[in-house]
């Protein structure tokens, strides 16, 4: 606020009124250089509150609120801090880089070993972003001035879930960027932010670098997360939430200047005309039904096992006489010399059933023990409960989830009674009041009863007293929070699509995650595979920019090579994991065998371990 005096002498006021225009705009200039804060008075902190929020902003994992200005204006901060221009792409950020936006006075009440590691957080992303590992080659040097006669278009990612940040960073990664240029990757997402509760374990190489990246990318000195972090030889487990990792990587994604569009849903890909080469447009509706049209030069397809995106390549560049999503029966044994398997429909039935956990603190069911004190084994209930291969505990503070996975005789009966009489069940067509009957005559509540006898301590005493721990559906209030389905494994006919076409500059679309091939929950290598194939996906992306930027023959060959090796590797992984799924849901479902992973290999070497029960100590053998 500037102060004026300004007299009543209509002669004097233009002059004293241009006066406080000039010395506005230099509080105006003075305020935005010296400060960095927007002017938004109604929405703004104060500027030492704006400090403090800014670091909690940085240092916890789930600050960040799309909706928020406050987050807005956090985001910019940090956004200029990591693209700092005197500091190079291998120099180190200094905590004097935060401090000249703030006055000494603010700086007095904040803790300096906290903005250290806010220098220390930013400075792991540009070296993991502006600095790429030098073990993935790229074609381009990531720094490399883009020629403004590029034809390159938007790269368009569908879903904002792990498989489609992850996709975004490696694009980021891939694309040469001058001072001031705009990030051409676009991140559209259907659902709101950060809704996904699925936990899975992420295991440390040589089995995946899912943990070296979220290491390298700062997860560990994150505030907030909801995880436990499994330490054993040789080898680190996280197990946290899909949401904790959307958060996480959502933050990244921001602070190197992509933003998410969320509630807005893919309609179709169509092409459309241009000067060079293929052209297409990808068609989202948003919140509102409006609809809007991407021009794109590569589109990504992360929007899970019903994709949308998969269906589109498809139809404009697949075989439209074959399906775009395969059911997989057919795989290799694990640890067998039995060879190629043909199992027609191979599934695995399963139970996730929620409990509320405790009112006050957010503690979930108490585990039972066996005489030494250890909680029973995943496999142990299925000595004592018939039809129970295994039983999986997602037990964490505020989050008491259990997997029951079934034979699959029993299993394949408990589908279809479930399937039969939901489908059927009135309360699915019209909005139920009090309690939806079908799930009482749907459900086996005897068997989930016998196996909470097995595996908690106290148990429920009958089945009424099970209900009451049981959740409910958070949009469906009158059902129990708890569903049973059958897991298949199923494959994309195509993970890359490129028009036939020749063209200099080639539309390129790939899928990642569940939109190319379906994981089992249980297995835990639907993310570690996601993290392990992106190494891949950055080299194609690399060769493809290299062909927008120099259009020559060289360049093309690149390209082709690149679209091959592509091809090659993504189908080579696809059919080990299918070979690892299959091959343990038929040893668990079909034979009454117990599988556990040697995580000291590689997933794509399919390293099971087969154990068979032992009845008399209630225990399983290694077969090996």
């Amino acid at each position: 606020l500037v102060p004026v005096y300004v007299p009543c002498d209509a002669s004097m006021s233009r002059l004293y009124g241009a006066l406080a225009c000039i010395l506005g705009l230099i509080a105006l200039i003075w305020y935005r250089v010296f400060i960095g804060l927007p002017i938004e008075p109604s929405v703004v902190p104060s500027v030492c509150e704006y400090l403090t929020g800014f670091v909690d902003y940085v240092l916890t994992v789930d600050t960040y609120h799309p909706t928020s200005e406050a987050s807005h204006l956090y985001l910019e901060l940090a956004r200029s801090i990591y693209r700092s221009n005197h500091v190079g792409p291998g120099d180190s950020l200094a905590s004097k880089d935060i401090t000249k936006h703030f006055s000494s006075e603010c700086l007095r009440h904040v803790n300096m070993t906290k903005l250290d590691s806010v220098c220390e957080y930013l400075n792991m992303l540009r070296r993991s972003f502006l600095c790429p590992r030098a073990d993935v080659t790229l074609p381009i040097s990531p720094h490399t001035p883009r020629p403004l006669n590029t034809t390159m278009k938007d790269i368009v990612i569908v879903g904002a879930g792990p498989s489609g940040l992850l996709s975004a960073l490696v694009s980021y990664s891939s694309i040469p960027l001058r001072e001031g240029d705009t990030i051409p990757v676009r991140i559209y997402e259907k659902r709101s932010p950060f809704t996904r509760d699925i936990w899975f374990d992420l295991v440390s190489e040589p089995w995946s670098s899912s943990v070296y990246n979220l290491t390298a990318w700062g997860w560990m000195i994150q505030q907030g997360l909801n995880h436990k972090v499994i330490q054993h030889t040789n080898t680190t487990i996280i197990s946290t939430s899909s949401q904790m990792v959307e958060r996480f990587l959502t933050k990244i994604v921001n602070i190197l200047g992509m933003d998410v569009h969320y509630n807005t849903s893919f309609i179709s890909l169509t092409p459309s005309s241009g000067d060079h080469g293929n052209q297409y447009v990808a068609n989202f509706m948003d919140s509102v039904g409006q609809l809007h049209g991407v021009p794109c030069s590569m589109l990504v397809g992360a929007d899970g096992a019903r994709s949308r995106v998969r269906d589109s390549l498809h139809s404009l560049f697949g075989d439209t006489s074959s399906s775009a999503f395969v059911v997989q029966d057919r795989f290799t044994l694990a640890s067998s010399s039995a060879g190629k398997k043909h199992v027609p429909g191979i599934h695995q039935a399963a139970l996730l059933i929620n409990f509320r956990p405790d009112a006050t603190d957010g503690s979930c069911p108490k585990i039972a023990t066996d005489k030494k004190g250890q909680p029973y084994g995943a496999w142990q209930p299925s000595f004592f409960v018939k039809g129970v291969s295994s039983v999986w505990k997602r037990f964490y503070p505020g989050h008491c989830q259990m997997q029951v996975l079934f034979t699959h005789e029993y299993g394949k009966q408990l589908v279809l009674k479930y399937d039969t009489m939901k489908q059927h069940s009135p309360s699915q067509h019209t909005v139920a009041t009090h309690h939806d009957e079908w799930q009482d005559a749907a459900i086996p509540w005897t068997t989930i009863l016998d196996v909470m006898r097995v595996v908690l301590n106290p148990p429920p005493p009958s089945v009424s007293k099970l209900q009451l721990m049981v959740a409910r559906r958070p949009y469906t209030p009158s059902q129990f929070d708890l569903s049973i389905f059958k897991i298949e494994i199923a494959k994309a006919a195509h993970v890359l699509s490129v028009p036939s076409s020749e063209s200099h500059t080639p539309f390129i679309g790939w899928l990642a995650g569940d939109a190319a091939l379906t994981a089992h929950f249980r297995l835990g290598i639907g993310i570690n595979n996601v993290f392990n194939s992106m190494n891949d996906a950055g080299q194609l992306i690399s060769a493809w920019v290299g062909v927008h930027l120099h259009m020559d023959s060289t360049a093309s060959e690149d390209l082709h090579a690149a679209l091959a090796w592509f091809r090659t590797r993504s189908e080579v992984r696809a059919n080990a994991m299918v070979d690892f799924q299959l091959s343990a849901m038929y040893y668990e479902a079909y034979c009454g065998l117990a599988i556990s992973f040697n995580v000291s290999r590689p997933i794509v070497s399919v390293p099971l371990e087969v154990h068979a029960p032992n009845k008399d100590y209630f225990d399983f053998t290694n077969l090996g």
